[in-house]
């Protein structure tokens, strides 16, 4: 199957050569320490081929505003995903890639607005402790979420496509943390709220309880329908990589060299990768590895 895969990713990379990542800035209030520099909405967005497109920075704000209304965060959370498959239909109908690379950003910029109107909200009503604690974690995110969007985009590196997948990434990993902040305050207000089931891609990060990556995990889709492509980086130790299948609740690895099968089990809170079976590797039987960020 690797070899498959290479081959398909090789002719990927030069139907698609020749594009970076695109700019997409996020809106977060101080607080959360997302960075506050924004394109300006007073301006007509130029795609690639130097056409204007239609800014929708303005109506998605007017659009995250309106679902604060909601009679839950269940049903505003709800809302917001309904509001993403509009974005999303928006994208997939675009003629050019470099009309698709322009309205990726869109589904990003939507979850971005609802995650910063969402700790504003949590700010100003937790509890000093509660807010403390879901700040610090915050702000290891936020700093860290630019380079999991990075990991998990580096195989277009150089494409054209590059942008678009980067902006999927940096939708996906704010999608979830969105969920996992609604999931706190609903909490913090005593309402019920159910989590959506948690994709197996992602990045996933062990902190050592500190605001610096030590050891980090990177699972993408690969080219092969329901394969995954897996990157484990050991602080100290050394780099595996392999494919993993999914079944209902984990993912079967097996490294490149065949030498190491391993249980890897995702959540919205971090991921573990339990090592099964190993021989002349970096890695013995029976440990287990976790990360406690999730992105």
């Amino acid at each position: 199957m690797k070899k498959r895969v290479l081959l398909v990713l090789f002719a990927v990379m030069i139907t698609f050569a020749g594009c970076g990542k695109s700019d997409v800035s996020s809106t977060a209030n101080v607080e959360s320490t997302e960075d506050t520099s924004t394109q300006s909405s007073e301006e007509e967005i130029v795609n690639e081929d130097n056409q204007e497109s239609v800014d929708y920075t303005d109506q998605i704000k007017a659009e995250i505003e309106e679902v604060k209304s909601s009679n839950s965060l269940q049903d505003e959370l709800d809302a917001v995903a309904a509001l993403e498959t509009k974005y999303e239909e928006l994208r997939m109908a675009s003629e050019t890639q470099a009309e698709l690379n322009e309205n990726s950003q869109w589904t990003y910029l939507l979850w971005d607005d609802e995650l910063n109107s969402l700790w504003s909200r949590m700010s100003d009503e937790l509890d000093k402790a509660t807010k403390d604690e879901i700040l610090a974690r915050q702000r290891v995110w936020v700093a860290m979420k630019d380079n999991a969007a990075n990991q998990l985009s580096a195989i277009y590196e150089g494409g054209s496509i590059q942008s678009m997948i980067y902006n999927g990434e940096m939708a996906n990993i704010t999608r979830r943390r969105a969920y996992v902040l609604a999931d706190e305050y609903a909490k913090f207000k005593g309402e019920k709220f159910s989590m959506p089931a948690r994709d197996n891609t992602g990045f996933f990060v062990d902190t050592q309880g500190t605001s610096e990556e030590y050891s980090s995990m990177t699972i993408s889709e690969g080219m092969e329908e329901g394969s995954l492509i897996i990157t484990v980086s050991l602080y100290r130790t050394g780099e595996l990589t392999g494919y993993g299948e999914a079944t209902s609740d984990r993912i079967s690895f097996v490294s490149d060299d065949g030498n190491v099968q391993a249980t890897i089990k995702v959540d919205y809170d971090g991921a573990s990768f339990t090592v099964d079976e190993a021989s002349d590797s970096i890695v013995n039987a029976g440990e287990v590895f976790d990360f406690d960020m999730s992105f």
